[in-house]
């Protein structure tokens, strides 16, 4: 049997174009920086938006990656659905590939459905498949599917189809299910993959063979620079900066729903700005905003420096690299015509602290829809302002701008 996939893997987030195909060129890019800095690829997962996009794109993804010289065996697709066709379809897909495995939600439409109708589910899928090369990792999302994979499932699929049912990634976010989950199977080499890096140094400790992470989207080397070092002595302070950055990323999220004090309208028009962005695909993604959207883009009135206390230099390049943000890199500080250059063609205005020249660029932005203040992650003496604005001369999704919704300031439901 080929050796089993191991290590720091991402659910790669999908970008679409401005007519809501996906962006194949850049999910390629996306995905070769990744291999490059050691992750393997979870695509079509949860950020990837897996369920916002048909059978016959998701393969034609797949196979645009192997075309390109990544390496199947570096990849776990998603390939469960609620239809077993559909299920069935991808899956043997992966295998004729060469993917080093299936992660496999649950079919999640229908709620309540008993362990007995999951185990049909998942051998129906074996036994069509029908490929010794298959390996299935179980999805365990309850909070998203309303489905759990329960340990008696595991267990029963185990016995059944041991050569099949290689692991599980369990994206609960309760340690106490995943070292559940460890205990009982990882010692007859069921491999348990946590679905944050919040738990990689703990589930490495306890039998479990990586993560699958969301930020290894923008932090992949130091989520794997743990991997790699896990054994060190140096481990729990890798583990605590990433834990760190993770805790930064969780805080940025609050850029999406404003402050208390903020409208509804104005309230849903950031969320809606920020969940289209890259970083807001990543922690909101499952949240059922703005899916299958054209990414947003962010400009940040200060330089990378200023964030790297924050988030880190790894963290910062990995923001850089999905290409979705454009920093200040002037060195300076930017006058009010150069900051409306510098910006043009973003959506998103960040700032920390408003200059002058930040303020007349608010107060003239043209066709502005919204902002609010919000006290910075990293100090209370700063304010962040999120400013959501569209550059009529140059936006892509110009035709929207007519749109009530987008006048309005509130988002689309």
């Amino acid at each position: 049997m080929a050796q089993r996939i191991t290590g720091v893997l991402s659910p790669v987030v999908t970008p679409f174009k401005a007519d809501l195909s996906p962006d194949t060129e850049r999910f390629v890019r996306q995905c070769k920086w990744l291999v490059a800095n050691n992750v393997g690829l979870a695509v079509f997962g949860t950020n990837s938006e897996a369920n916002s996009l048909a059978a016959g794109e998701r393969m034609e993804l797949l196979e645009k990656l192997v075309e390109a010289g990544i390496p199947a065996a570096r990849m776990m697709p998603g390939t469960g659905c609620c239809a077993l066709t559909d299920s069935v379809r991808l899956t043997a897909h992966a295998v004729r590939l060469g993917c080093a495995g299936a992660l496999m939600l649950p079919p999640f439409y229908y709620k309540g459905v008993s362990d007995e109708g999951l185990f049909r589910n998942y051998a129906e899928i074996v036994e069509r498949v029908g490929d010794a090369r298959l390996q299935i990792y179980l999805y365990h999302i309850p909070q998203v599917t309303q489905v759990p994979i329960s340990l008696k499932l595991i267990e029963r699929l185990l016995k059944a189809y041991p050569a099949n049912i290689a692991g599980t990634k369990d994206s609960s976010g309760d340690w106490n299910n995943t070292k559940a989950t460890l205990d009982a199977f990882a010692k007859d080499g069921f491999d348990v993959f946590p679905g944050s890096e919040t738990f990689l140094l703990a589930g490495m400790r306890n039998g479990g063979k990586g993560c699958i992470s969301a930020t290894a989207n923008v932090n992949p080397a130091a989520i794997h620079d743990l991997y790699a070092k896990w054994q060190t002595a140096e481990a729990d302070a890798l583990q605590a900066g990433l834990d760190k950055i993770h805790r930064a990323l969780e805080r940025t999220r609050g850029l999406g729903h404003g402050a208390s004090a903020a409208g509804g309208g104005e309230r849903r028009a950031i969320e809606s700005a920020h969940r289209r962005s890259a970083a807001g695909r990543i922690l909101h993604a499952g949240s059922g905003q703005g899916l299958r959207s054209p990414m947003a883009r962010i400009f940040l009135t200060h330089p990378p420096e200023a964030l790297k206390n924050f988030y880190g230099d790894k963290a910062i390049a990995g923001i850089k690299a999905l290409g979705e943000v454009r920093f200040n890199d002037a060195g300076r500080e930017l006058s009010t015509n150069e900051l409306i250059e510098a910006a043009r063609g973003c959506e998103i205005i960040v700032s920390y602290r408003q200059t002058p020249g930040e303020a007349e660029l608010f107060r003239n932005a043209p066709r502005p829809i919204s902002w609010r203040s919000r006290a910075a992650p990293s100090t209370s003496a700063t304010s962040m302002c999120l400013r959501r604005a569209r550059w009529a001369s140059s936006s892509p999704r110009r035709a929207r701008d007519s749109s009530p919704r987008w006048r309005s300031g509130t988002s689309a439901r």
